[in-house]
């Protein structure tokens, strides 16, 4: 059947589409169409990206919305569908392959074809890769949050063919990709929340427990873990009824800003800190995270603001902004305000990626890649990316030269940037223990950090 793809860096139009498929973010409820589908809808108890899921379910104005979602949210979504007045029509689908948790804790050298290694951070992932391929002479694709898409999916065929064994992976995993794994293996059972390090909630371990054992490809799906302390939390959120969660996030609108003195950073913080929703919401809805919007904010000045227009700011402080792309950020809304054509992305300055720093690099331009991107496809800005399918163009190319680097089994690992010796897979810091403990060694650092 004819779809249309929309993504916040590109529009795909099928001719004779009479749907598109879109990222949730992207969905405009005011051209819903005929039907609506959403799905992942457990995500709009996320606090940063909740709030678009809550937007999709709530104001859609197609005549029917199908709702897909884990267990744990059914309670939520039904008491925000009835609050907003909508009929409702439940439907149970019980799972089809049976699942079984190990008794035992597997081991990293007897992975079992077809498995799914979880870790909780692009360092692990990338460790884990380089410790299965040199050590233990695995295949192993890898899937990350900040992979670009394209990348991310010959990852996952080159698993689903067979051609790799073993997939690591972080929680991204679940999201647009349904790998045929027998097993889920859990590497870690912490992960750092964009505030500190915690435990996984049950709902977190059966939710990415639950891939393993696809329907009509495995007999059952395994769930285990590498040490007994983690077995053991696996196998305690197994046991354990799920959780029902109480709130969805949602999102400032103009109005709402538009009602509270003083500048825009401010303004987005007066209204998270008195969580302005209607009382009557106030028992399902809470305010979403808004600290990276707020962090972007702040670099806007009052003037900024009143060029730009309130809606339009709000904008952008919402594109794909990371640490370390956003001086490019600043460039774009600098060319903005001057009315100027945005700066294109600068390509990484080499031509081959051989480890884990110069993966970071390419991932860096192909991350700047996506913010041009994503401002072309804003009607306020789009007159400004005059260069949008030479940007395309670069990332698409760049991108390639991942994928080219996985192939090639480039040594990925983790290396104490004083010393360049190999860092520990678990190990937390930037700097290995004798450098730390060298304090020249961490002078230098410092001052290689700041750019001096």
């Amino acid at each position: 059947m004819p779809c249309s793809l929309l993504t916040g860096e590109q529009l795909i139009p099928v001719d004779g589409a009479r749907i598109t498929a879109a990222t949730i973010e992207m969905f405009d409820p005011r051209r819903s169409g005929a039907c609506v589908i959403v799905d992942e809808a457990h995500m709009l108890t996320d606090p940063q990206r909740g709030w678009a899921w809550t937007r999709a379910i709530l104001e859609a104005r197609a005549a029917q919305i199908h709702i897909i979602a884990a267990p744990f949210v059914g309670p939520l979504v039904t008491r925000l569908v009835e609050a907003a007045g909508m009929q409702l029509e439940k439907v149970t689908h019980a799972r089809l392959t049976p699942l079984k948790v190990s008794r035992t804790p597997w081991q990293m050298s007897r992975l079992p074809p077809r498995t799914l290694l979880i870790a909780f951070s692009r360092a692990a992932v990338l460790g884990l890769k380089t410790e299965l391929e040199k050590r233990h002479g695995r295949r192993v694709s890898v899937v990350y949050g900040v992979l670009p898409p394209e990348v991310r999916l010959k990852q996952a065929e080159r698993f689903a063919s067979g051609e790799n064994e073993i997939c690591v992976a972080t929680d991204a995993v679940g999201m647009g990709l349904n790998l045929p794994a027998d097993n889920v293996c859990f590497y870690e059972t912490q992960k750092f929340d964009g505030h500190a390090w915690r435990s996984l909630n049950a709902n977190e371990i059966r939710q990415i427990g639950g891939r393993a054992g696809r329907f009509g490809l495995s007999a059952f799906g395994r769930v285990g873990a590498l040490t007994e302390e983690d077995l053991e939390l696996v196998t305690k959120a197994f046991r354990q009824p799920m959780r029902e969660q109480t709130y969805a996030h949602v999102a400032p609108t103009p109005e709402a800003l538009a009602l509270l003195p003083g500048p825009l950073a401010a303004r987005l913080g007066q209204w998270a800190q008195l969580q302005d929703i209607p009382p009557r919401w106030k028992r399902l809805l809470r305010t979403a995270d808004l600290t990276q919007q707020i962090g972007l904010a702040q670099q806007l000045s009052v003037e900024d603001v009143q060029r730009l227009g309130q809606e339009d700011a709000l904008t952008l402080i919402n594109a794909p902004v990371y640490p370390e792309t956003e001086a490019y950020w600043r460039d774009c809304v600098r060319a903005i305000l001057k009315e100027t054509p945005l700066p294109l992305p600068r390509p990484p300055r080499l031509e081959k990626i051989d480890g884990a720093e110069d993966l970071k690099r390419y991932e860096q331009a192909i991350r700047a890649a996506d913010c041009y991107l994503w401002l072309s496809q804003r009607e306020p800005f789009r007159p400004f990316a005059l260069h949008a399918e030479t940007a395309r163009a670069r990332r698409a190319h760049w991108s390639a030269q991942v994928d080219a680097a996985f192939q090639r089994r480039i040594d990925t690992g983790r290396r104490c940037p004083a010393c360049g010796r190999p860092l520990a897979l678990k190990h937390r810091h930037k700097l290995c223990q004798r450098c730390y403990r060298n304090g020249a060694a961490a002078r230098r650092f410092d001052l290689w950090e700041a750019g001096e």
